[in-house]
């Protein structure tokens, strides 16, 4: 047997496959491994309200969400454009110990601005330890920004308020600060593991499916491979005819992938910039990885709502897996969203965001906004074919689904209490997942994997087994 007769073959194969696999594997430790181990955090910030006077010594108590604290930040005011002296900046335990301690030239310090602080070296062991800054602005004075509204930082935390002391005094309001660390975590430890056994698992289905295809058993994984492997050409084409049909009539055909989102970022930009732009770090990028995301969202479900009822002529007519219809639309829809990820990148180049090695994970969204828009497609054309009204319901939900999104909008905004039901949502899972690899350079830890991975196939294998139970119905509705 020669080498192009062995990749043929079973075995060859499988080898293949499994060499790719861990290829892939190895790819994604390379790129999660770190961030799984020491994730970069930071606490929340509150907004600017009160100004404490110059010379005054203030105290903010709160509470460490790091193992290691590695830096904090405080926004001061100064009357003068050329500030003297120096300002003491002291962290102390809930003793009153002093941890760390730090004298800092107010001439280098920004007016109004958020100046971050290093803390070398860091402090460690400080998860879950209640800690207070004082700051002692010198024989100059320095006036220092305080509030009373959190405003969300990059990372889920627990921010201590009213611990405000203003030369003894308690303040019911919070200093305009944040800090910063790093989690130790423990998932980069069983990626390997796991893989072994999702790869052992594989290839024991592999070996099942082809003996039960031998033997000629109707399983439904020998009716898996069937269908693929007899209408992957007709599904192809169907693929293929309907990107093309969307741009038939257009003067400018694909260019409006790219230029749909960066004008829909122009307007929102316009609208809401005023609102939302002070809370949120590089908006445009924060505002357009919404709208890609969620337009993909929204034009493929529409497709596949009506993927049934769009091809009653054909379905009525020519026997083929029904399932081919709604697979077909979300596919010609996904190739739109690759292209919308043209524009996302280049204005990630112009507002200056860091191209880091966490990008490589963007393949994962994309699967995983497949399988949601795929489940839900599935179930939409379901019930579009026995209740005609769906796809104008659809249309309420899409804009409602458009507002209960945090695409244009802080997450901050949201009452504390109304987080858990919102975050149920499975456009924000996805939301939180590419900005945390785009915006903030990381990979989302694996509590927020499993988050992604449920809200997809949750929805996913319900559009499935609903839609398999209802297919040899249509006929009798279309």
């Amino acid at each position: 047997m020669n080498m192009a007769q062995f990749r043929q073959s079973f075995g060859g194969k499988l080898l293949l496959f499994s060499l790719a696999f861990f290829a892939v594997i190895g790819l994604f430790y390379w790129v999660v491994a770190e961030d799984w181990t020491m994730s970069a955090v930071e606490t929340d910030t509150v907004s600017q309200s009160i100004l404490l006077p110059a010379g005054s010594v203030a105290q903010q108590e709160f509470d460490s969400i790091v193992d290691g604290l590695e830096w904090l930040s405080v926004t001061p005011h100064f009357e003068t454009s050329h500030p003297a002296g120096t300002a003491t900046f002291t962290i102390c335990d809930d003793q009153g110990v002093q941890l760390w301690q730090k004298s800092v030239d107010v001439s280098e310090l920004e007016s109004d601005r958020e100046n971050v602080i290093r803390i070398e070296p860091y402090l460690p062991d400080m998860q879950d330890r209640s800690l207070a800054l004082r700051v002692e602005p010198g024989e100059t004075g320095m006036a220092l920004w305080a509030g009373t509204s959190v405003s969300a930082g990059k990372f889920d935390i627990n921010v201590k308020t009213e611990g405000l002391m203003v030369n003894g005094e308690a303040l019911a309001a919070n200093l305009v600060m944040k800090t910063g660390g790093h989690l130790l975590l423990s998932g980069a430890k069983y990626i390997w593991p796991v893989a072994a056994v999702l790869w052992a698992a594989m290839m024991g289905l592999c070996v099942i499916t082809r003996r039960d295809i031998n033997s000629k058993k109707n399983t439904l994984l020998t009716k898996v491979v069937r269908v693929y492997e007899q209408y992957r050409y007709l599904i192809k084409q169907l693929v293929v005819r309907d990107f093309r049909v969307k741009y038939k009539s257009s003067s400018l055909g694909v260019a409006w992938s790219v230029l749909n989102p960066l004008l829909t970022m122009v307007v929102y930009l316009f609208v809401f910039s005023t609102l939302f732009q002070s809370n949120v770090e590089y908006f445009p990028v924060y505002l357009l990885s919404g709208i890609v995301l969620f337009n993909s969202f929204s034009e493929s479900t529409n497709l596949g709502l009506n993927s049934i009822v769009g091809n009653s002529a054909l379905i009525t007519k020519v026997y083929m897996p029904k399932m081919i219809y709604p697979l077909s639309k979300v596919l010609s829809s996904f190739i739109n969203l690759c292209i919308s990820f043209v524009p996302l990148l280049l204005v990630m180049l112009i507002v200056g965001i860091p191209f880091k090695k966490s990008l490589l994970l963007l393949p994962v969204v994309i699967v995983l906004l497949f399988m949601l828009c795929l489940g839900m497609s599935l179930l939409l054309a379901t019930m579009n074919v026995f209740f005609r009204d769906t796809q104008f319901l659809w249309g309420v939900m899409v804009m409602l689904l458009n507002f209960l999104s945090p695409i244009f909008y802080p997450e901050s905004i949201i009452p504390e209490q109304f987080l858990f039901i919102y975050r149920l949502n499975p456009i924000y899972q996805l939301l939180f997942f590419i900005r945390s690899i785009i915006i903030n350079g990381v990979s989302p830890t694996p509590a927020s994997y499993l988050y992604c991975i449920l809200t997809s196939a949750v929805p996913l294998l319900i559009g499935i087994w609903i839609f398999r139970r209802n297919q040899d119905r249509f006929v009798l509705y279309l």
